[in-house]
């Protein structure tokens, strides 16, 4: 099973050092996890989709 590697946002290292992290890395770790949970929501409402409640 494939997983994201979420290490990505993980940014404590520059609030401990006192760093100004980039920008364009900052977005792209932020997309990255943004299209992960659209992916995942997608995946749980195709599965729910098809499931019978009553």
């Amino acid at each position: 099973m494939w997983l994201p590697d979420l290490s990505r946002l993980d940014w404590r290292m520059f609030t401990l050092y006192d760093m100004q992290p980039a920008p364009t890395p900052i977005l792209l770790a932020a997309s990255m996890g943004l299209a992960y949970v659209i992916a995942l929501l997608s995946l749980a409402v195709v599965v729910f989709r098809r499931r019978d409640f009553i």
